[in-house]
């Protein structure tokens, strides 16, 4: 699965992963993009607090109400795809990054029991 990491069907490939899975991934994209400076990170940011804004979905976590900010498949790859096509170093990085790693030796597979 790590070769098709970088191939150009993205979308597929988050399809295959939980919501967690590809919003971890895509958030690790987006931070390597803000420690670069480029403005393109805040964007992708806006979008995803868009649908947090719009699902109804609440938990209480430590007495807080918290939206949960998982991406769609789709948007995911966007973040893949800009950073591939932009940065190739941040990309590298993120696909080296251990959870990237773990993610794609077991895509989709359920979270481990405690």
């Amino acid at each position: 699965m790590q070769a098709s990491f970088a191939q150009a069907d993205a979308e597929t490939l988050y399809a295959q992963m939980r919501p967690d899975q590809r919003t971890a991934i895509a958030l690790e994209f987006v931070r390597c993009l803000q420690l670069g400076g480029d403005p393109a990170a805040e964007q992708f940011m806006a979008q995803a607090e868009q649908v947090s804004a719009a699902d109804e979905k609440v938990e209480v976590i430590g007495g807080a109400l918290v939206t949960p900010r998982l991406l769609t498949a789709q948007q995911a790859a966007a973040v893949h795809r800009y950073t591939y096509d932009h940065h190739p170093d941040c990309f590298t990085h993120v696909m080296q990054h251990p959870l990237t790693q773990a993610v794609l030796a077991a895509p989709g597979d359920p979270p481990a029991q405690e």
